[in-house]
């Protein structure tokens, strides 16, 4: 608190330490800047180093505006830890009292989703075991009743289809069963239902795949389609239908969920980072100097190319001829 600057910590450990809450529990470790040198850092361009010191030294508005550097915070007993003990840290007052208020207003059973609309959450993985055994809604049914708006029909298939050497030699709309397919769970994307075909014994789906983020390299290569083509999928069993997550639609982006920055040591931040201070500047900006320019060039935010090639098809922005589906 009193501060503008607010860090991003993406080290391994920062989920697994937890507010100490109330007693029996007390904090027994606490965070504070590196202050010995890195050894895996001696040997690396200052670009590639973790942990640069200087930036303390920085005012809040210079640091916004650095890219390429960071500071390394390191978690530090404050008691002797016996074997087995959990790890705990005082995350501060604010965010106690923050938590605290958000457990006054929070109601599990009806939070509210993007829009306005009072709906019970629920998560993909708890709907998938509850509704694994129901028939999958088709597009059209989907308009009269429609699922959850955090839930996504989603396809699984062995891998993308066309070739990519030969991508332009195929047709715009391509066809594959699900019975030519040899190992159907390696893949997994977001598809519209398109029918729903019940027999005697068995029923099956036929489904458009559709892929949202080309960008996700969460996803095989070998599993994202080229946008220029229409991916009819048939032949589908119930088994290979599933529901996801939409996009930014989880409980982690619900307008009720708990947001609330760490507190870090009081005394951790340089004086020259507190709030009071940047009220006080008014005309007498820092004026960098050459050596500081040039530093600040080394370590310039670069616009780095994706590693694809632009002219691949899998790659292009051009809108599918069936925008409808």
């Amino acid at each position: 608190p009193g501060s503008d600057l607010l860090w991003f910590p993406y080290g391994p450990l920062i989920n697994s330490i937890n507010h100490y809450g109330s007693s029996p529990n007390t904090p027994n470790v606490k965070i504070q800047w590196h202050a010995d040198p890195i050894a895996s850092n001696e040997d690396l361009a200052r670009r590639k180093q973790y942990h640069h010191p200087e930036l303390l030294d920085y005012t809040p508005e210079r640091v916004a505006r650095t890219h390429g550097k960071g500071l390394v915070m390191d978690v530090v007993a404050i008691r002797d830890i016996k074997e087995g003990e959990e790890i705990y840290l005082d995350y501060g007052r604010s965010w106690t009292d923050a938590w605290k208020a958000h457990e006054a207003k929070y109601k599990e059973s009806a939070t509210k989703l993007e829009g306005g609309e009072e709906e019970s959450y629920m998560p993909a993985e708890e709907y998938n075991q509850m509704y694994s055994d129901e028939p999958v809604r088709t597009i059209t049914e989907q308009r009269r009743d429609p699922y959850p708006r955090n839930i996504l029909t989603a396809c699984r298939f062995e891998e993308d289809w066309i070739e990519d050497e030969n991508a332009e030699d195929y047709d715009m709309i391509q066809y594959q069963s699900w019975n030519t397919q040899t190992s159907h769970f390696n893949c997994l994307l977001p598809c519209i239902i398109l029918e729903r075909l019940e027999g005697e014994d068995t029923t099956t789906y036929t489904a458009k795949l559709v892929d949202q983020h080309h960008d996700n390299e969460s996803i095989e290569w070998e599993c994202h389609i080229f946008r220029a083509f229409e991916y009819i999928y048939t032949d589908i069993p119930r088994e290979g239908i599933e529901f996801i997550e939409n996009a930014y639609s989880s409980d982690l982006f619900l307008p009720s969920a708990f947001r609330q920055p760490i507190e870090v040591s009081e005394g951790m931040y340089p004086e020259h980072w507190m709030k009071q201070k940047l009220r006080r500047r008014t005309t007498s900006a820092h004026v960098a100097t050459p050596e500081e320019i040039e530093e600040e060039h080394q370590f310039k935010r670069k616009d780095i190319e994706p590693s694809y090639d632009k002219e691949d098809i899998k790659w292009k922005k051009f809108a599918s001829p069936r925008e409808d589906l």
